[in-house]
């Protein structure tokens, strides 16, 4: 082959491989857009990152529907329970400075505990293993009368010390917030300082995050979204009062471009050694030697044997990250769950990484037969969150009724069973207890809302 030749194949097949990538940005475009209008989306911007390179970025739809002010990739967000592996970090990052160890109790490093709580490990408030209280039971006597406008460190503090524990640390994983708070002031604690201090000097200005910060219900930001919900199907103003002196509910505020810099910073183990980032993606074991599949921060599940990182939060934001294809899908919106309790506002994500890049992910539940025990998984569950579920047998196979409707439950084995026509997979933890540990949007389920 000639030079000239050679040449002129190289160009030719650069063109073709450019129109490809460009019709496949062009596919999840569309799809996004799509997936936008079923669920309702005010707002929403996203970014797709692949082997360490942005493929996407791009904000669609209203921050302020009000307004008709355009979402942009600056604008900023509440991310919710994505707060919760900005904490880890910072407990890492103190573990890292020989200041902390995690697996020691925290009566070390915080006075005047109860003396339930001194055996308690930071391992296990950070992974909701350490037997406290879920997140629907926490902060009782704050809500006693209604949640304060203004949350004070001592109230915060006062109550969460009421909260007895439950159980025996380590022998369950229940989600809650009340852990990580008490982490956040294990931090003021060590570094006698506030702790919005702290994150700003050891994680936002190193990244140059400079969009980020904690939550400041008095602080007038420029570009920040207004929060929704749906109310009967049509969107509503979301009611989020209340400013706390450590908070981990909202927390952090953040946009699509610091995001990146925050996903790029883990990838690259930029703050922390990989010995000291690994335990964010260790599976927490509990005391009878079983694992459940929560890291520090972060979910951990597997999907048709592929494992991934996941966490999402109650204001619409969610975070993935598949290292079997160096894959990482990060989307904020401003659709959030409220008091009516009508989105399903998780498994965006999920869906575009099995739609577009790895067609193993996308959901495809394999039956198992279901084995001797089933009769284990037939009751009232309530839900790790917050409410219950009837779980029956009918024609041989088990069902699940919530106030959605029935859905048929396919067992995968290891006590998780996926719903077969819906997005949601679930793992029974206890005699009476059971836990959402994956959501993925998939088209049977959108179809069905469309309807």
């Amino acid at each position: 082959m000639s030079k000239k030749l050679y040449h002129i194949s190289l160009v030719i097949l650069l063109f073709f491989a450019q129109t490809n990538y460009s019709q496949s940005i062009d596919s999840i475009d569309v799809f996004i857009e799509n997936e936008i209008e079923v669920r309702k989306t005010p707002g929403l911007s996203i970014a797709i990152i692949q082997n360490g390179k942005v493929i996407h970025k791009k904000a669609y739809g209203y921050s302020v529907v009000e307004h008709q002010v355009p979402a942009n990739v600056h604008t900023i967000y509440p991310l919710a329970s994505l707060t919760k592996q900005f904490i880890a970090m910072a407990i890492l990052l103190l573990e890292q400075d020989d200041k902390i160890e995690i697996d020691v109790p925290i009566n070390k490093y915080l006075d005047s505990l109860p003396q339930k709580w001194k055996s308690l490990t930071l391992n296990q408030l950070l992974s909701h293993t350490a037997g406290l209280a879920p997140m629907e039971e926490e902060w009782k006597s704050l809500k006693r009368d209604g949640w304060p406008k203004h949350v004070t460190r001592k109230m915060l503090w006062d109550s969460a010390k009421q909260d007895s524990i439950l159980d025996k640390p380590g022998n369950q994983f229940r989600y809650h917030n009340v852990g990580y708070s008490l982490a956040v002031f294990l931090i003021e604690q060590i570094t006698k300082n506030d702790h919005r201090s702290f994150f700003k000097k050891r994680i936002f200005e190193p990244l140059e995050m400079d969009n980020t910060f904690f939550e400041d219900q008095t602080k007038v930001t420029m570009n920040q979204a207004e929060g929704y919900t749906l109310k009967n199907g049509e969107l509503a103003k979301i009611w989020r009062v209340g400013q706390e002196d450590i908070g981990v509910g909202d927390g952090i505020y953040s946009d699509i471009e610091d995001m990146i810099k925050w996903m790029k910073s883990i990838n690259d183990n930029t703050l922390l050694k990989p010995k000291f980032q690994r335990k964010m993606y260790t599976q927490t074991r509990l005391n009878n030697g079983t694992s459940f599949r929560y890291g520090l921060g972060w979910w951990l599940p597997e999907r048709n044997d592929i494992s991934y990182y996941y966490h999402n939060g109650v204001t619409g934001t969610e975070i993935l990250s598949i290292p079997k294809i160096k894959l990482d899908i990060i989307i904020l919106s401003n659709l959030g769950q409220g008091e009516f309790d009508e989105v399903h506002y998780w498994g965006l994500a999920q869906e575009i990484a099995g739609k577009f890049f790895i067609n193993e992910f996308q959901h495809r539940p394999t039956p198992t037969p279901l084995p001797n025990n089933f009769k284990d998984f037939i009751g009232t569950f309530e839900y790790e969150s917050g409410g219950e579920l009837e779980i029956y047998l009918k024609n041989n196979n088990i069902y699940l009724k919530d106030n959605y409707g029935e859905a048929l439950m396919v067992y995968q084995g290891n006590n998780v069973f996926i719903l077969k026509d819906e997005p949601v997979e679930f793992q029974f933890l206890s005699a009476n207890r059971i836990q959402v540990i994956d959501e993925i949007w998939n088209d049977d389920f959108a179809n069905r809302l469309k309807n």
